[in-house]
């Protein structure tokens, strides 16, 4: 295409694991487009620090404070950028999960925002935005309602998403697009290879995550001893952190840390992903969840929690089973001990779930769909 596009990033998201790995997948993606230039993250050190008695402040009264989403430091921030694209040609902003950054920032250069949540789904959700201070919360989101209002263009991975940016920012439809995001898998293994995977002794559970709690590791555990009461032989592998001592026995397995930039740990991956009979994940709050995305790209059915975005990366009863409570152990159980026990669903299953991601939950839909969506915007900002 040939285009010069700017990519405006958050410090906050690039010190988050799950969102580090995204967003060098959507940068692949924006280099097919044309010229890439990375323009941030911003340093914003010294505008927060004007905010940390007001923390302070809030953690006495035991709520939280966001420095990050106030009113000031958004500003600065815009500040920042607008200098940055000053006497540059760009024919495009790019700008995902950069809300502060694009709220004040004053450009005739179309803005698509990308975000997998807006923050009215954030508060009291995801355990680090509950008891916010009011104070916060009313700067957040009107940070939230001037970006999504700044932007041409806003994607959301979901319409759990999406429908909030509507019902509770008065956000168009039409500036809309529903795209979700793909596996971040460098190897995507062969279709057959996928879908051969059988039922077999012992049950092999996989649990990927890197927050115990958050993620249900306990409810995981707890399921793993439940199936194996109920005479079938079951085993728990935990990839991506160590639990605390008492959820350890001869019936679970832990790796602490898998590397995918790495070649032989990408391997590994690969290989507990295809040799798993079921991911796991009985997550109290998630807004997408890659995860879902990467079990689909191995034909990997998923049992996990009705929550959150999840019901659009996972078809409850055709790509995996999905539970109302994420301490429902039994719940869990039940579900897994009846696809278990009846091969031909759980083939069915298999085969569903790589469908979805060959159809949908990869990459290259994902850049084909954006591309289509960045000529739009240019256009339209040309007229």
């Amino acid at each position: 295409m040939g285009l010069k596009i700017g990519l405006i990033t958050s410090s906050d998201v690039m010190n988050i694991k799950a969102w580090s790995g995204t967003h060098h997948r959507i940068l692949q993606s924006l280099v097919a487009f044309g010229d890439v230039v990375t323009l941030g993250p911003a340093d914003a050190k010294l505008a927060k620090m004007r905010h940390f008695p007001s923390k302070i402040i809030a953690a006495t009264r035991g709520e939280k404070y966001l420095v990050s989403q106030t009113i000031s430091v958004s500003k600065y921030l815009g500040r920042i950028f607008q200098e940055r694209i000053n006497g540059e040609n760009y024919d495009l902003l790019f700008a995902p999960a950069a809300s502060s950054e694009i709220a004040y920032l004053e450009t005739k250069i179309p803005i698509i925002y990308l975000s997998d949540t807006t923050f009215a789904l954030m508060v009291d959700y995801y355990e680090g935005f509950s008891k916010i201070s009011a104070r916060s919360r009313r700067e957040a989101n009107i940070i939230e309602a001037r970006a999504l209002t700044n932007a041409n263009k806003v994607i959301f991975p979901t319409s759990w998403a999406a429908n909030s940016a509507v019902r509770d920012y008065g956000l168009s439809r039409g500036k809309i697009s529903v795209i979700p995001f793909g596996a971040n898998i460098d190897e995507v293994p062969d279709r057959r290879a996928a879908c051969s995977r059988r039922i077999s002794s012992p049950l092999r559970l996989l649990f990927l995550g890197v927050s115990w709690s958050r993620k249900g590791g306990p409810t995981a555990y707890k399921t793993t001893m439940e199936l194996n009461k109920r005479g079938i032989d079951t085993v728990l592998t935990i990839c991506g952190l160590e639990p605390p001592s008492e959820y350890i026995n001869e019936k679970v397995r832990v790796i602490p840390f898998l590397d995918k930039s790495d070649e032989a740990d990408a391997k590994a991956f690969n290989k507990l992903l295809l040799e798993s009979h079921f991911l796991i994940l009985p997550t109290k709050a998630e807004c997408f969840g890659i995860v879902f995305c990467e079990a689909a790209a191995f034909g990997l059915p998923v049992i996990a929690t009705k929550t959150g975005g999840i019901p659009e990366v996972v078809d409850d009863k055709k790509t995996g089973m999905l539970i109302d409570s994420a301490d429902d152990f039994d719940g869990f159980a039940d579900a897994i001990a009846s696809i278990a026990n009846d091969s031909e669903r759980y083939n069915n299953m298999v085969m569903a779930a790589r469908a979805k991601f060959d159809q949908s939950l990869n990459w290259r839909v994902w850049t084909q769909r954006v591309k289509l969506l960045v000529q739009e915007t240019i256009r339209n900002g040309q007229e």
